[in-house]
């Protein structure tokens, strides 16, 4: 409500995080809202020209917060960092140790098991931060490479229980990057995965990865390498998940939105169909 400062900021939502202290934050078009139960209103952070400590831009794409509780924030100016003590915001661009001082589209951000960042953007490829160092490496598509990640354009990073990292990209298919030889494995629609096009990947109680796509969702069993594919003929509302739609419940429940709604479902629970269709020879 504009009439109304104590209203949400922006009336897109791009991202959505309630923290380690029960504190809801909202990345919206016109800044980060930070929602105050107790007086039912939403506190603002806008970007302001006059001051550099505030937040880098208004249109907020990704929220995360590490291990060690700090709460970064994707802008489409870059990656902050927002201390919540202070109510001062840090700013770190891709220019640090890199060539390209542009602003880096952020998609997503998660943390391995060494406190390092993994950043998905839009069409600039895959970032890694060391948070120490406040100091980038930069992963791109490279056609003459088959062993560089598959895409510019990437959705979402996930890293698993052995601190692979997996990156949804938006045509090349599912990519594992291989930090001991610096190099990415592409998953596609070659070896059996939904559709090249993945917009989030979510784990499973038993080690097994579950992606949305284009063309409905995808089990992945990583110790074989094979997927298995479910569509609206299995009950999704559609084949299509939109992007960041997804999540992962307290309970391991799944979660996979699309353009007729949303799925709910226990993985346990979803077994592939045993039947065999008869042969029929005809003339």
């Amino acid at each position: 409500d504009p009439a109304n400062p104590d209203s949400l900021g922006g009336k897109s939502v791009w991202a959505i995080l309630r923290d380690r202290q029960g504190v809801l934050w909202l990345g919206t078009s016109n800044g980060l809202d930070q929602f105050d139960e107790a007086g039912k209103r939403f506190i603002h952070h806008r970007h302001d020209d006059g001051d550099s400590t505030s937040i880098s831009a208004n249109t907020i794409t990704a929220l995360y917060e590490d291990l060690a509780g700090n709460l970064w924030v994707g802008t489409s100016q870059g990656l902050d960092r927002y201390d919540r003590t202070s109510g001062l915001f840090a700013h770190y661009s891709n220019a640090a140790g890199l060539d390209s001082k542009a602003p880096i589209p952020i998609s997503h951000i998660t943390e391995d098991q060494q406190g390092t960042l993994w950043i998905s953007s839009t069409g600039l490829g895959l970032y890694s931060f060391d948070v120490r160092s406040a100091s980038f490496k930069h992963f791109t598509h490279d056609p003459e490479n088959p062993n560089s990640v598959a895409d510019n354009i990437l959705l979402w990073t996930h890293v698993d229980a052995q601190n692979n990292i997996w990156i949804a990209t938006g045509g090349g298919g599912l990519n594992k990057y291989d930090a001991a030889h610096d190099q990415f494995t592409q998953y596609t629609d070659e070896q059996g995965l939904a559709n090249d096009f993945v917009y989030c990947v979510l784990p499973d109680d038993n080690g097994y990865l579950w992606m949305g796509t284009n063309h409905g969702l995808s089990k992945l069993d990583p110790s074989k390498g094979t997927f298995q594919n479910y569509t609206v003929e299995n009950g999704l509302q559609s084949n299509e998940t939109n992007s960041s739609a997804c999540a992962r419940g307290s309970d391991g429940s799944l979660y996979f939105g699309g353009l007729n709604g949303f799925n709910h479902f226990f993985p346990r629970q979803i077994h592939p169909s045993a039947y065999q269709p008869p042969i029929v020879l005809t003339a």
